[in-house]
């Protein structure tokens, strides 16, 4: 690996351990020295070595120079570069102060360079207020921005459309972003698409496709559709709930398929 391969798991920077383990195992393939001399004129460079510090991996942790190897590369305007000042402000990292204003100013710079962990945090300050005024219509805006292939946003705005939050309610686009988090694998979107099959939100009502929904969010975890199972089994014949198992395994294949094509994609793009 070259210097200027590695790019910091910005995504996974929000996510506490998992960062940590993961830029630790980044550290292990990257000349640190090299990198302290790159970091003096290429933004890249200087981001990754930014990462290194706000970790502590591969050299020793300091927020400082964190901070600065991040307004560096900032100013060439690298979204992810200004996520981590986001992270840093909001986490009081820097001056041991946590400042939200800051950090939503931060990651709406990130967000507008296209930066999704940056858009993700930035639907967040809308929607609980930290550092701006609620804003729902603001904060779909920015969901849908993150929704590309991430089934929790992809739920997010599947609610958002279904309450009719910051916008005028649309279960024909809940329903579809309820499809895509499902078949990205999300258990929790798996139980709100057999509400619209129950219901006729979007879609022909369809109470066997509903009950298959639920058998298929609970494989993936979802136990709490339990006490839905077994009241909706009782609306079914015994055909229509032979048939559902096919249902069932249908829409568990499809998340495998896309499961696997996601991890192809990951592999080919270099994250």
């Amino acid at each position: 690996m070259t210097i200027t391969d590695y790019k910091p798991p910005a995504e996974e920077s929000s996510q506490g351990i998992t960062a940590s383990v993961t830029v630790e195992a980044a550290s292990k393939l990257v000349d640190i020295e090299k990198l302290k001399v790159c970091a003096g004129t290429n933004p890249y460079c200087s981001l990754s070595l930014g990462v290194f510090y706000l970790y502590g991996k591969g050299v020793e942790k300091n927020y400082q120079a964190a901070f600065e190897l991040f307004s560096f590369a900032a100013k060439y305007d690298i979204g992810s570069a200004h996520f981590h000042i986001g992270i840093m402000h909001k986490d009081g990292s820097i001056a041991g102060k946590i400042d939200f204003i800051q950090a939503f100013e931060a990651f709406s710079s990130g967000a507008s360079l296209g930066d999704r962990p940056s858009q993700i945090f930035l639907a967040s300050a809308y929607e609980t207020g930290e550092g701006v005024k609620i804003n729902y219509k603001e904060a779909l805006k920015w969901h849908l921005a993150a929704a590309q292939d991430n089934d929790t946003e992809q739920l997010k705005v599947c609610d958002y459309y279904t309450n009719g939050w910051g916008t005028k309610i649309d279960y024909k686009k809940s329903f579809e972003y309820c499809r895509r988090a499902s078949i990205n694998g999300n258990a929790e979107a798996t139980q709100r698409l057999a509400n619209h099959f129950y219901r006729g939100w979007g879609v022909e009502k369809n109470i066997m496709k509903a009950y298959s929904l639920l058998i298929v969010s609970k494989e993936l975890g979802n136990t709490s559709v339990d006490k839905y199972l077994s009241y909706i089994k009782t609306l079914l014949s015994e055909d229509e709930i032979l048939k559902s198992q096919g249902e069932v395994e249908f829409w568990l294949e499809e998340i495998t398929i896309k499961e696997l094509q996601n991890i192809h994609l990951k592999r080919t793009s270099g994250l």
